[in-house]
């Protein structure tokens, strides 16, 4: 009877701690189905990045260079850059090619896609521009010399401009932006001279106070050498006075006088 309740009892014990065993594993079991399932629902399903066409970045593409800078492919990316630095854009994945315009591509088709057609000018330096003038002795002052100058490069008419004399010599810049033009122009300014002050003395000796044209400006010539290659015009004023005037076409010389002939 004594071993019975011996071996009834162990029962008891060895029943009791399977349960308990089971218990725990099932526990066990649960909390890591538990934190499975917190750890799914904690993890996001991975983005996929969508790649961009450039057209829909509304880029800005209008560059304009000053006559100064020298174009190529790098300042080009850098001005973009500069120019739509509000916007943004992973310059990393971008490049500018040349074929026979500048484009902005794309380097990684993951990022974006296509081409842009970009829109480059470079000013024009006035320094390009006609920079011979002839001036008559009145007329060397900032704004004639601007005049004179918008008169022989009608390119330059609308523009605004600042002369200006430094040591001898007068330049000519452009003061405004402008989307065509830009820097300065150093001029050769020379004077004209008025015939009248060349041809000091108005009498001349002639072997008839009847002469013509080609008699009267041979005198001339003759007695001033510097007038040999110019062209004069010689129209009789009266009996023995001939209105004498420079070609319009002359550069260095202007104006008209009256002369004499005596035997």
């Amino acid at each position: 009877m004594k071993k019975l309740l011996l071996f009834l009892s162990s029962l008891s014990v060895s029943a009791i701690t399977a349960i308990n065993i089971i218990g725990c594993t099932t526990n066990q079991k649960n909390q890591n189905e538990n934190q499975n399932e917190n750890q799914n629902q904690n993890e996001k399903p991975e983005e996929v990045e969508i790649a961009l066409n450039l057209d829909s970045l509304n880029i800005k593409t209008k560059i304009i260079f000053s006559s100064a800078i020298e174009i190529h492919e790098e300042i080009i990316l850098n001005e973009l850059k500069s120019l739509n630095q509000d916007l943004e854009i992973k310059w990393n994945y971008l490049s500018v090619i040349k074929k026979e315009k500048y484009y902005l591509s794309s380097i990684d088709e993951n990022i974006y896609t296509g081409t842009i057609e970009l829109d480059i000018t470079q000013k024009n330096n006035i320094n390009k521009f006609q920079q011979e003038m002839y001036l008559k002795t009145t007329e060397v002052n900032e704004q004639s010399i601007i005049e004179n100058f918008k008169t022989l490069n009608p390119e330059v008419k609308e523009l605004k401009l600042l002369c200006k004399k430094e040591n001898e010599s007068w330049i000519i810049s452009v003061i405004e932006e402008n989307e065509n033009y830009d820097g300065f122009i150093i001029l050769k300014i020379y004077i004209k001279k008025d015939i009248s002050d060349v041809i000091q003395d108005k009498t001349f000796k002639s072997q008839t106070i009847n002469s013509h044209e080609k008699i009267v400006v041979k005198l001339i010539k003759a007695k001033y050498p510097e007038l040999a290659d110019i062209k004069l015009k010689a129209i009789l004023f009266n009996k023995n006075t001939w209105s004498i005037s420079v070609d319009e076409t002359e550069l260095i010389y202007y104006g008209n006088c009256l002369v004499q002939l005596y035997v």
